[in-house]
């Protein structure tokens, strides 16, 4: 199994879901998924950093593997920037920007940045060339409206929260069947036939644990949360272990570590997507993308006069650039900038265009 933060993880081993399902939202809710969007009034901004460690346990010898299955079995590690804009109807749309991938040599073609749409995914390489897009089946598209009416109906936002245990909860779990033991040092444990839960509020931690008939660990999954540099309570690490279903059964247990860097909600009032309702031939490409110092820009056009401006989400100007020179490049220095997601706007004579970058 390797590592792979494209696309969502499945939440649980077959066979397990449906009995995680009542436990696993009161325990975590975390709402997870790709939808997206039309041009409309930004809502939120969801942007992280994500480090994701894969290993795998084995019952046999590396050698009972046949060669793509033991290359499967490596360790693997990726690093991914990620942006979701949140529209006010609930739609939204991902960027994510592939930083480091381990299962790629540096001789391959790696991915560079997936962007999932209202239709498709896109995959790009890193000259962003497509490397293959997929559109989105009916059924992912059913899921995702239902996705998109759950957020709406119950007026909550699509990242996960900590879902700290108060006496409510207690009580619900208690009159549930579950038998509940105070371990100390702040852990808290329910446990009903093969299901335990346990719950942390001094470490903002929630466990899941479920075993087999021979009380042996099937699954288990933990999410931690921390408070980030803007005082928002955000999600700080997971950890997920399982029987890798590709495999035959109780042959590969595969744990998947993930960090969460610099994660963060933004709110607040937000101009349109400048870049959707622009009509022009004017084509604008800035990199790298993230950036942490200079922003490379360059255009497909020139004129007398060139004007680059980087506005925030909150529609504030935060640099300006200009030339009356010939010229279809630029260097901005943004090291001064928060980290976040940004606009660099575009207008050579009367030709507008407008890139989003993230700062990082």
């Amino acid at each position: 199994m390797k590592c792979k933060c494209v696309f969502p993880p499945q939440s649980g081993p077959p066979g397990v879901s449906h009995i995680c399902r009542n436990y696993l939202f009161l325990l975590i809710l975390c709402v997870s998924g790709q939808m997206f969007a039309q041009a409309g009034q930004i809502k939120y901004v969801v942007q992280y950093v994500e480090e994701c460690s894969a290993i795998h346990e084995i019952s046999d010898t590396i050698t009972a593997f046949s060669i793509p299955d033991r290359n499967a079995l490596l360790p693997q590690f990726t690093r991914d920037s990620v942006l979701t804009i949140v529209y006010n109807n609930n739609t939204f749309k991902t960027t994510i920007w592939h930083l480091e991938n381990s299962a790629y040599e540096d001789w391959m073609t790696r991915p560079a940045k997936t962007v999932i749409d209202k239709t498709q995914t896109k995959v790009y390489d890193a000259d962003n060339h497509v490397l293959y897009a997929i559109p989105h089946s009916p059924v992912y598209k059913a899921q995702l409206n239902g996705l998109k009416n759950y957020l709406t109906t119950n007026n909550i936002k699509i990242v996960p929260v900590y879902d700290a245990l108060n006496n409510v909860l207690k009580t619900a779990y208690i009159d549930s069947g579950f038998v509940y033991t105070n371990l100390g040092g702040g852990d808290q444990q329910f446990v009903k036939d093969s299901i335990t839960v346990l719950f942390n509020n001094n470490l903002h931690a929630n466990a899941l644990r479920i075993d087999d008939a021979d009380g042996n660990e099937k699954y288990y999954f933990r999410r931690g949360f921390a408070v980030n540099s803007i005082g928002q309570l955000t999600e700080s690490y997971s950890i997920e272990r399982k029987w890798d279903v590709h495999f035959p059964a109780n042959c590969v247990r595969s744990t998947e570590i993930k960090r969460f860097i610099d994660y963060r909600l933004t709110t607040g009032i937000f101009r349109e997507e400048l870049a959707e309702d622009e009509q022009t031939d004017l084509q604008l490409t800035v990199s790298p993308n993230p950036a942490s110092n200079t922003l490379h820009l360059e255009w497909n056009a020139e004129g007398a006069k060139t004007g680059v401006t980087v506005i925030d989400i909150t529609g504030k100007q935060v640099v300006e650039w200009h030339t009356d020179a010939v010229t279809n490049t630029a260097d901005l220095d943004i090291h001064d900038l928060e980290n976040g997601l940004y606009f660099v706007r575009i207008a050579i004579d009367d030709n507008v265009c407008t890139q989003s970058f993230i700062k990082n």
